[in-house]
């Protein structure tokens, strides 16, 4: 077990405007000098950097998985008010990245008529062909039957149905503390028996980049760090190094494999 390769699920490059700080050729470099024998790139709602990362990877021996961020509207795409929640996709083959763009293309066009950057769970379905879904946003699900009342939810039987062995639940941890959205999974994961995964949502590249970090977010929310209110990265996503992270998961033995 503690010799199974690590591999980063969930990163942010520069292509995530004013979100992620971490050039491509960074977050491979990284990827070797961490003998990782893959890496994936899931900027959010864009495939800008797909074509660098792809070509940078391969010539250096990593097997690049594509991916990205993106929303999904539980509702109308016009609906105003707007209840979405994030899920990760990623690429398996060739129809996979045409369902992957042609889902970012459609997200990118509802924001331009609706003002709402996101896809319905019926676009999902008909664009899930070659994908594999990570989902971990439980706080947009809080305080509705999807989470209180997990016997009932209709969200997470509509995903199984969609990707079928194709889904899996992810796990965040800042260090090796057990949070409450974390037993939230867990408990999801249990009722559906449904996989994990363990990711840490890479911004950027080390822990001294963070401050760095926080005013490129300070930016992007159009405030200052003197915002004690703002919308905060958390200090654990950067890009961490195997052993780390299987220090931190030292009790999620199946969700290391399964990463």
């Amino acid at each position: 077990m503690n010799d199974a390769p690590f591999i980063h699920l969930k990163t942010r490059s520069h292509y995530s405007i004013l979100e992620g700080s971490i050039k491509v050729s960074e977050l491979v470099d990284n990827a070797i000098n961490c003998n990782m024998p893959a890496l994936a790139l899931t900027d959010n709602c864009n495939l800008f950097g797909a074509m660098e990362f792809s070509q940078l990877a391969v010539s250096k021996g990593i097997q690049p998985i594509n991916g990205a961020i993106v929303n999904i509207s539980t509702q109308d795409i016009n609906s105003i008010s707007n209840n979405n929640f994030e899920i990760t996709l990623l690429v398996i083959d060739y129809n996979g990245w045409k369902n992957l763009s042609k889902i970012v293309s459609k997200s990118y066009l509802n924001y331009k008529y609706y003002k709402n950057k996101s896809i319905t769970i019926k676009d999902l379905r008909i664009y899930s062909k070659g994908l594999i879904a990570l989902f971990s946003d439980t706080e947009k699900l809080e305080g509705t039957k999807e989470i209180d009342n997990i016997e009932e939810s209709n969200i997470f039987k509509q995903l199984i149905d969609i990707f079928n062995d194709r889904f899996y639940l992810d796990l965040f941890r800042e260090n090796r503390n057990t949070s409450i959205k974390e037993n939230t999974i867990l408990r999801v994961s249990a009722h559906f028996n449904l996989p994990l995964v363990c990711t840490n949502n890479v911004f950027f590249l080390e822990p001294e980049m963070y401050e760095a970090h926080d005013c490129l977010s300070c930016i992007y929310q159009s405030t200052t760090v003197n915002n004690t209110e703002r919308k905060l990265v958390n200090k654990e996503n950067f890009f961490k190094k195997p052993e780390e992270m299987k220090k931190i998961f030292y009790d999620r033995k199946e969700a290391l494999i399964n990463t």
